[in-house]
């Protein structure tokens, strides 16, 4: 999305570092999620913080202005931190006391 917006003769390799980054976060929180619960957990969990992530990134993808990758970062990393914690503290709220 950000290459075919911004890209000005510029190479589409340095387009995919972020979500390359992103896929490998998604990928190691979902490991810890299935390492937490079940083995079942592994690709909703990819999936929440791949997808889910991304289309809450969207809006800061398209804004022209802040076409850095310092500003992604600074735009990504809040809700890297919020959907983290909620998908590793899902089981541990949802748990029944008995």
């Amino acid at each position: 999305m950000r290459y075919i917006a911004y890209a000005d003769g510029e190479s589409w390799t340095a387009y995919l570092v972020t979500p390359t980054l992103l896929l490998i976060y998604a990928l190691l929180i979902a490991y810890w999620k299935m390492k937490e619960t079940n083995y079942t957990a592994f690709i909703p969990a990819t999936f929440f913080m791949f997808v889910i992530t991304t289309i809450e990134w969207v809006p800061a993808l398209t804004v022209q202005q802040v076409n850095d990758s310092e500003w992604l970062w600074i735009y990504l990393a809040p809700l890297l931190f919020a959907n983290t914690y909620q998908l590793i503290a899902l089981h541990r709220i949802q748990r029944s006391k008995k």
